[in-house]
């Protein structure tokens, strides 16, 4: 959100004493895993009330679309000149969603679409970094264990880790999907939302949201 709104950073780096055109020296790319950037979807679906509902006051739906990046990018396209342009819009791209990522693909998609407003100009602010924008979708993965899965299968040293067994994985998955369908009442419709999405699995393969990270970083 924050690389989205160029006027939010220039006054905060202001206030700071902070030069705003240092940002391009230390900005080198963005990555996203599960993000939300469409906070208008996300407040139409079931988890709204756990969520966001509670962070914003007055006209809701005038407040989610100032908060959205989506919105934000696409609203301050239209004005925007060279001094102005987003950070975010100026730097590499990696975005990832799981495979089972609630709605969260389509939030990714159209973050894509806003950013590709500013080509003609992003490009020649930042001639030193190509800009490259990719997205991702992990297999095997959903919106919980693309994070707690982050990482494992990389390093595999046998005295050091030791690798939970699917029997005591299940056993622990279970309770957690356990305990959200009997929480209806405090999580309504929500916790039947998610239920679906806390499944056993294993932690023997090599996670493939780490490695396109490093690839992204051009350490793979």
């Amino acid at each position: 959100l924050v690389l989205s709104d160029p006027q939010y950073l220039q006054l905060a780096m202001k206030e700071r004493g902070l030069d705003y055109t240092m940002l391009q020296s230390c900005l080198q790319g963005f990555i996203g895993i599960s993000g939300v950037y469409n906070l208008g979807r996300l407040a139409m679906s079931p988890l709204a009330a756990l969520t966001i509902e509670q962070a914003f006051r007055g006209n809701k739906e005038e407040n989610y679309s100032k908060a959205s990046p989506v919105q934000i990018l696409i609203h301050s396209a239209r004005k925007t000149s060279n001094d102005t342009i987003p950070p975010l819009a100026t730097l590499p791209v990696l975005v990832l969603n799981a495979e089972s990522d609630f709605h969260l693909a389509q939030d990714t998609f159209e973050l894509l679409v806003a950013l590709n407003h500013y080509d003609d100009d992003s490009k020649s602010t930042r001639e030193s970094i190509p800009i490259t924008r990719e997205a991702v979708v992990i297999e095997n993965r959903n919106h919980f264990s693309v994070m707690r899965k982050f990482g494992s299968g990389l390093i595999r040293k046998q005295d050091e880790v030791k690798v939970t067994s699917n029997e005591t994985n299940h056993q622990t998955w279970t309770m957690v999907a356990s305990a959200l369908s009997k929480s209806r009442d405090l999580f309504s419709t929500a916790s039947a939302y998610i239920s679906p999405y806390i499944t056993n699995e294993s932690f023997d393969d090599i996670d493939e949201t780490a490695l396109c990270i490093l690839k992204f970083m051009g350490l793979k």
